[in-house]
């Protein structure tokens, strides 16, 4: 199923109730994992989201002051951080791991000229104090599973691993700033320059040069193992990363929906681990993504281990996903002798569209879907 961009015009009432029903969806398959759902307020305050937000800065957050308290406050660019707070400030008390999943706008300041929205409609959730291996494993799980439940087929998850790329660039002392910049943009050959004059070991100058073009599944990771075999904190990432994508495809899910990308840069100063983005051959954005952030925790007073992902609502509509054949009641009921006849369906239970004037009774049945008339 592909992105639709080249669809005509759909009806307000039919996006609203198709994003419903994707939204519901998505829902009932996280649900399906434990979590359990959490309202979060629209607004934050700065300090908070400066010190803990993904991504943060001042150029593209929308903030204002509250003319009670005289502080800035801010429309949430990200949940996390009130998801965080909530885990360490009122739920103390619950045994781990803990579950928890929302839903709701974000709020960003970007270049509209460009197509791009402010406001994004975000469902996403957060696992707290469950093991490594099987939070991550769950994070792919339970985003196939929310996926398939719409109805979506040929996305992937492209993965990285921050642990590894980190522990690269340490290794590269000098040259790291340098060689962050070139694999993340997966410049082989100003890759190759900065080797050159690195002073480093030449198994680690192996092992970069190979990282711009290590984009692939097992078979990739298999490929650097030979090349990191030197450090045991770069194996064994390599290895954790292989033991995931084994299990995952032992648990059904597709190899070919598993890509390792060992340049993979994004959020290397917030995420610890594996994190991932969700993309699909037929559009050019991201469908949603997450990772393992073990170190937020510490900066809310409580130490544990997270991890969480969230999916774009708005980018997951471009395909077309949960349409319908329109607006569904049980019954049609039309005339004023038939009020009291309406009322009492209702009662019972039934869903009914009432019309007063039964004349235009034949244009009703051709925009909505009734399963009985009368009138």
């Amino acid at each position: 199923m592909g992105a639709s961009g080249d669809r005509r015009a759909e009806p307000a009432q039919d996006r609203t109730r198709r994003r419903a029903r994707l939204t519901q969806n998505i829902r009932e398959a996280v649900s399906a994992y434990g979590y359990m759902e959490l309202d979060l307020p629209v607004y934050e305050h700065y300090e908070l989201l400066r010190e803990t937000a993904y991504d943060f800065s001042d150029e593209n957050i929308i903030r204002f002051v509250d003319r009670n308290t005289g502080k800035t406050l801010v429309l949430r660019p990200d949940f996390t951080p009130q998801v965080c707070r909530a885990v360490t400030g009122y739920m103390k008390d619950y045994p781990l791991p803990l579950r928890l999943y929302y839903s709701g706008e974000v709020f960003r300041t970007v270049d509209g000229d460009r197509g791009h929205k402010t406001e994004k409609y975000q469902i996403g959730w957060e696992l707290f104090g469950g093991g490594e291996f099987c939070g991550d494993l769950e994070m792919f799980l339970s985003a196939s599973r929310a996926l398939k439940a719409v109805g979506l087929e040929g996305y992937t998850f492209v993965a990285g691993d921050a642990m590894f790329l980190q522990r690269v660039l340490s290794l590269s002392g000098d040259a790291g700033h340098a060689l962050k910049n070139a694999v993340a943009g997966k410049k082989r050959h100003d890759t190759e320059k900065i080797l050159e004059s690195a002073e480093m070991r030449p198994e680690l100058k192996r092992l970069i040069a190979a990282l711009p073009m290590s984009f692939g599944g097992r078979e990739v990771i298999d490929g650097l193992k030979k090349h990191a075999s030197f450090d045991d904190i770069l194996s064994g990432r390599l290895n954790y990363v292989s033991e995931l994508f084994a299990r995952l495809e032992s648990l059904g899910e597709d190899k070919d929906s598993l890509v390792f990308d060992a340049s993979e840069t994004k959020g290397l100063g917030y995420y610890t681990g594996v994190n991932f983005d969700i993309v699909h051959k037929n559009a050019g954005f991201s469908l949603g993504g997450g990772g393992r952030y073990d170190n937020l925790m510490d900066k809310f007073g409580r130490s544990l281990s997270a991890c969480g992902m969230a999916l774009h609502i708005e980018e997951l509509m471009q395909f077309g996903v949960c349409a319908d054949d329109g607006q569904h009641f049980d019954w049609l009921v039309t005339g004023w002798e038939n009020l009291e006849k309406a009322e009492e369906l209702r009662g019972a239970g039934q869903s009914v569209f009432f019309a007063a004037d039964g004349a235009e009774k034949d244009a009703f049945m051709k925009v909505y879907r009734f399963k009985n008339v009368i009138g």
